[in-house]
């Protein structure tokens, strides 16, 4: 498959024809770890209510509830899969794990390669109780502490790096400083929580600042926020219609995220 300069529409449908049968199989097992850990009491089955009262003597105060909180919708967590799936790099970085829905998915992506590790930074270790075990046996690191502080520490190269943090435009001014320069060039680069709104500046700091670099840069981004490019998303879905994967996991849609191919322009601050 041609590598594209930026990830987009066509590149994408692509990879999903590709990789559908596998992708397949990863929202099967994922559904049952948002069934089991990320739905709502409300929403669950009566067998699984009746199991939880069993155990609840034994289980003390938390029993069956819910210990996962998934933020990030079905597209957003498909596209990045199927992008590590394109690309098999060697090092991925995320900041921040917070509850593990996310990890799963790259863990789930690293796993099909056969190929690759995640290293995570997190202030919390919620995502070391959320992530299953056979996903993260060998292939993943949770380090814990201050970004700001830990990612510099370690200076490795990145392959694939993927920001889902503080959305300030502090910190986004520290990790386009700081983080950015590790990033390989041509590795694929994803920034979650920028287009909640058509006009980045209305959800926080952190998108205008990420786009007004990209645009200094010249680097092209995609995506298929709702919000912000609604053709792009209605092409997905139809697309997975016909792959049949069109069946929400979760039921948000705003798909906030952008993606673009990281590249170093000489002379550029």
């Amino acid at each position: 498959m041609e590598t594209k300069e930026v990830p987009d529409t066509p590149w994408i449908l692509e990879l999903y024809r590709e990789h559908g049968e596998a992708l397949r199989v990863v929202r099967a097992q994922m559904r049952r770890l948002y069934r089991t850990r990320c739905v709502p009491w409300r929403n669950r089955s009566p067998l699984h209510k009746v199991a939880a009262r069993m155990v609840q003597p034994f289980a003390g105060p938390v029993g069956l509830e819910p210990r996962m909180l998934a933020q990030s919708d079905d597209e957003h967590c498909e596209l990045p899969y199927l992008m590590l799936r394109a690309e098999r790099p060697t090092r991925v970085v995320e900041i921040s794990p917070f509850h593990g829905w996310s990890t799963s998915w790259i863990l789930s992506a690293l796993r099909d390669n056969g190929h690759g590790r995640l290293v995570s930074y997190d202030l919390i270790d919620a995502s070391r109780r959320n992530v299953p075990a056979e996903l993260a046996a060998g292939r993943w690191e949770l380090v814990l502490g201050d970004a700001r502080q830990q990612v510099r520490r370690d200076g490795e190269p990145i392959d694939f790096l993927l920001m889902d943090s503080d959305h300030s435009a502090e910190f986004a001014e520290w990790y386009l400083a700081n983080v950015m320069p590790l990033v390989r060039p041509g590795a694929i680069v994803c920034v979650d929580d920028v287009f909640h709104h058509a006009d980045p500046a209305k959800f926080d700091g952190e998108g205008p600042v990420v786009l007004d670099w990209l645009q200094k840069r010249g680097v092209p981004w995609f995506t298929c926020a709702k919000a912000k490019n609604p053709s792009a998303l209605n092409a997905l879905r139809g697309h997975r219609v016909t792959l049949r994967i069109s069946d929400r996991i979760h039921t948000s849609d705003a798909n906030p995220a952008i993606f673009f191919r990281h590249r170093e322009v000489a002379g550029t601050a």
